[in-house]
């Protein structure tokens, strides 16, 4: 019975092979890779706020079991992908709608799971402005004079053109957003529907918004119970008003100025002729007087008795010693000459600033309320130097922690900025003699910089960037030995067997097109395992292989990207090997046998040649890896073995070379870039450097995020190799899968 997979998304394509490994198709080496175990808690969408926008747009998507990784989650509009997720945390998702989409359900993926929206999400035009919608109001009660926020569509961008409405009362608009606005509560409004209305274009809610009474005046506490002329008094309670000025406030029978005002606090100034007393608070007909009085002392007498020193340098700490300072950093100004500082710590007797940058001398000032202090002393401040002496460590990729070390730095992070190659890291600790930041997104190799207080200090030595985070494959990794990929001219090349798919990756744009489909042979809907691939003079062949049916393929394609097409050509005589291309011919090991072959593509034809010098098992299913430098070819770490062997087509003869010095492969990647090969990953982590001129190894770093994978996908493009997908155990009979892409450079 034929199966075809062609219009399925590959989420169905996974699942349909899950169950088909779970009633058995062989053994292990068949089965299909098993999803992680599921959360408790299920995936789900519960909301789209708002549920409709225009292209670029952010929304949120709120739920459960989303996880806190982005490259985790993928999010489509009616079946288009969104590119920019801006941050995923377990309940929350904000994305921006991606260029392309139309009005429909959205679809979530977060590792295998998948779900979709509810309703519908509506694609605005960008020229839409005929629609104005009510979505949601919030609270849902309030009383006068509360903070009211609407959510929907349409509502521009001027408060001036906006009207909104409680019922048939006229609310006060503060701020407007496209999609938001926020209003007062105003006095006469009653428990009704909402109403926006914009221009000519007017929309109500569907609910109606409660509106709470007023609560009788009382008043709860003061704080502090003491305090001198200047002071601030905070006067908690209920029923005040949110406008300063309906708010008549005294202290016995001065007036108290207030500065600021809310439903429940107040806070007033302690006016000069005030006695000790009662507060009293009036709001429109209503008075009420504190329980208990509020005392006024005599204040203290502001004023500096020493400084830890007087020649400071940019950064320093500065202890001032004293009397009167209080114990509330909101009410004290310190001053060097006339340049405000920062108190980053006080007492009634000491307060610590940090010296910043553009101050050169002057005498330290302190103000509270209606005194001032200042030192007999003058300080003087010269610039630090800034100079970075190590990096440890010397190399690594994005997200890496590095260790700054050297002198002149900052000690708030916020005021440090560094840079790997011109591009901003993420400081996440600094001193005086250290900053410790994370490797960013796009970093290449280069020198490092710090820029502190204007002054910039570059490393002697380059930090080596060897991988680079780049976009993922278009298609999930496989432990079963499927996929395959390939290089030709400037272009990157991936085959997704399960779907018959092949992708081209532009290195400039960073991006994956959907090329010509990969035909399926004799025995069409099954996806083929251990395919051999190499590319002759710009074109590409590929064939052979097995699938799941266990049916063999001889089959022979070349692929021209010239003209996107597949040609068949000349059936192999076999259908399992590995293979390279040297000077214009492919030669392929047969598994099982020490048989080697050669295809002439101009004569489209086969013939054997001297048989391989290693085992025959080298290259049983497809765990070996075959690669060529100059006019050679090379066979290297087959089932789980470590020989290395040389064909010369030349003289059609095979040399063993030294031996791959890692432990054994299962199903391996190689990579060839300035005639160096590199050989590695394959179920181990580390990944090897091969000299052909010297015959000799050399480790390299490893690929990041658990390399330890098998099946990855490799193709190299102007000396940079880009290498990721594949799986890895996680469990019995149980993969992670993987489809991300890294950016190798030596």
């Amino acid at each position: 019975m034929k199966r075809t997979y062609s219009n399925l998304s590959y989420v169905s394509v996974f699942i349909s092979l899950v169950l088909l490994s779970l009633v058995g198709c062989g053994d292990d080496d068949n089965d299909s890779p098993a999803p992680n175990a599921p959360d408790a808690t299920p995936l789900t969408i519960q909301a789209l706020l708002p549920d409709s926008g225009r292209v670029a747009d952010l929304i949120k998507i709120s739920g459960s079991s989303f996880g806190q990784d982005t490259a985790k989650v993928q999010v489509a509009f009616n079946d288009i992908q969104a590119a920019a997720i801006q941050s995923v945390s377990d309940t929350l998702i904000q994305v921006a709608v991606p260029p392309g989409a139309t009005t429909g359900k959205v679809q979530l993926i977060v590792d295998q799971d998948t779900v979709y929206s509810e309703q519908e999400f509506r694609i605005l035009a960008s020229s839409d402005t005929t629609s104005v919608r009510v979505t949601a109001f919030s609270p849902r009660a309030g009383g006068i004079g509360d903070t009211l926020t609407i959510t929907g569509t349409g509502f521009g961008d001027s408060v001036a053109d906006v009207e909104v409405k409680i019922g048939e009362v006229v609310a006060k608009v503060i701020e407007v957003s496209v999609t938001q606005l926020q209003v007062i509560v105003p006095e006469s409004a009653k428990t009704d529907k909402v109403s926006v209305k914009v221009g000519e274009r007017e929309a109500s809610s569907e609910g109606e918004f409660k509106v709470i009474e007023s609560m009788v005046l009382r008043i709860t506490s003061l704080s502090p119970r003491t305090g001198s002329v200047g002071d601030t008094l905070v006067i908690e309670g209920e029923g005040f008003a949110v406008e300063k000025a309906e708010n008549e406030v005294k202290l016995g029978e001065v007036i108290m100025t207030v500065i600021s005002a809310s439903a429940t606090k107040l806070k007033v100034i302690v006016p000069e002729e005030a006695k000790t007393g009662k507060v009293t608070v009036k709001v429109g007909e209503q008075e009420v007087s504190s329980e208990e009085e509020f005392e006024v002392i005599e204040a203290i007498v502001l004023r500096i008795t020493s400084l830890s020193g007087t020649d400071l340098v940019e950064g320093d700490t500065l202890v001032i010693e004293g009397e009167g300072f209080g114990e509330n950093l909101t009410e004290i100004q310190v001053k060097v000459g006339d340049e405000l500082v920062e108190v980053v710590e006080m007492s009634e007797t000491k307060l610590i600033i940090i010296i910043p940058q553009g101050i050169t001398s002057g005498q330290v000032s302190i103000e509270i309320g209606n005194q001032t202090a200042t030192s007999e002393e003058t300080i003087t401040v010269s610039e630090p130097s800034l100079l970075i002496t190590r990096l440890e460590p010397t190399n690594g990729h994005e997200g890496v922690t590095v260790v700054i070390t050297g002198e002149g730095f900052d000690g708030d992070d916020d005021k440090n900025q560094v840079k790997f190659n011109g591009v901003i890291a993420t400081i996440t600790k600094a001193t005086p003699t250290e900053i410790t930041v994370t490797v960013p997104p796009g970093a290449y190799t280069g020198k490092v910089t710090v820029i502190v207080r204007g002054k910039t200090s570059t490393s002697v030595e380059d930090f080596k960037i060897d991988w680079v985070k780049k976009v993922d494959f278009p298609f999930n990794g496989n432990r079963n030995n499927q996929h395959r990929a390939f290089t030709i001219g400037e272009k990157g090349y991936a085959i997704d067997m399960f779907e018959h798919k092949l992708y081209e990756y532009d290195p400039v744009a960073n991006s994956w097109s959907e090329k010509a489909e990969v035909p399926e042979s004799d025995n069409p809907g099954y996806s083929r395992r251990a395919a051999v691939v190499m590319v002759i003079s710009n074109k590409a062949y590929a064939g052979l292989g097995w699938n799941i049916n266990s049916t063999t393929f001889f089959d022979w394609w070349e692929y021209d990207p010239a003209t996107d097409k597949w040609t068949r050509k000349a059936d192999c005589p076999f259908n399992l090997g590995v293979g390279f291309a040297v000077n214009g011919k492919g030669y392929v090991q047969r598994t099982g046998t020490k048989e080697v072959y050669e295809y002439d593509p101009v004569a489209d034809t086969w013939t054997q040649k001297q048989d391989f010098g290693g085992g025959e098992f080298i290259n049983y299913w497809g765990h070996s890896t075959g690669f060529a430098v100059q006019d050679k070819g090379y066979l290297a770490a087959g089932n789980g073995g470590s020989e290395l062997w040389q064909y010369d087509p030349s003289s059609d003869t095979w040399t063993q070379k030294t031996d791959f010095p890692g432990e054994g492969r299962n199903n391996p990647t190689s990579f060839v870039i300035n005639d160096k090969a590199y050989v590695g990953i394959g179920g181990q982590a580390d990944l090897w450097e091969y000299d052909p001129q010297t015959d000799t190894w050399k480790e390299q770093p490893p690929l990041p995020e658990n390399a330890n994978r098998r099946n990855a996908l490799s193709f190299v493009i102007n000396s940079r190799a880009y290498v990721g997908n594949g799986a890895r155990p996680s469990g019995i009979n149980s993969f992670f899968i993987y489809r991300d892409l890294w950016e190798f450079t030596p």
